[in-house]
């Protein structure tokens, strides 16, 4: 989520396919992997997305014995199955509102603390994952109701990123909110946030 993808790739590339296939949190950095890096397969993401599932239902009759997988860890893995079968679906091109509502569902399980960083960076991508899909949603007239939530959405994405001092994702999340101030009629804030996004490209 840094940028280091690459050297992650070739990392998993080097473990054997069944030890990737029974540890969750393994199959999820291959989902995120194949859906974030060229030729961006979210057919591929989707395999390691059911298998982090198939994984995660295997070790959820563990998680509770003396001898069983970190409670943390299992969590952990499940928070970023949930958001990333939400993610997952506007990639897919679903409907706007099964994201919106795969989004929510994702939301109302992670943790209310926004101090662990996995946390943050898992409730910036679907903030921005919901201010995408509102936007989806139709023309500016019909989804008048839906932007001011949509902008909400772009903020807080954009908010838990800086928390996290990540130099890799708020461009994205700076561009989708000039597009959104843009929508709301307001310019000024618009190019504000059009001009902090070609900085952060320029970052060195």
């Amino acid at each position: 989520f840094r940028g280091e993808m690459d050297p992650t790739h070739s990392w998993l590339e080097a473990l054997p396919k069944e030890l990737v296939r029974s540890r969750p949190i393994l199959c999820l950095a291959y989902a995120w992997f194949t859906l974030w890096n060229p030729p961006y397969s979210s057919e591929q993401a989707e395999h390691w997305l059911r298998d982090t599932e198939r994984a995660l239902t295997a070790q959820s009759q563990d998680t509770d014995k003396p001898d069983g997988p970190d409670r943390t860890m299992y969590d952990l893995a499940t928070d970023h199955a949930v958001t990333l079968r939400a993610v997952l679906a506007r990639f897919r091109g679903d409907a706007p509102q099964t994201v919106i509502d795969l989004s929510h569902h994702a939301l109302d399980r992670l943790p209310e603390d926004d101090r662990g960083e996995d946390n943050l960076m898992l409730r910036g991508l679907l903030a921005l994952n919901l201010g995408r899909a509102y936007l989806a949603l139709g023309d500016v007239a019909a989804a008048a109701d839906d932007i001011p939530q949509a902008l909400s959405c772009y903020e807080k994405s954009l908010a838990h990123y800086r928390a996290l001092e990540d130099d890799f994702n708020p461009s994205a999340t700076l561009s989708k909110l000039a597009e959104m101030y843009r929508l709301l009629g307001q310019p000024e804030r618009a190019i504000q946030a059009a001009r902090q996004s070609l900085d952060q490209h320029l970052i060195p």
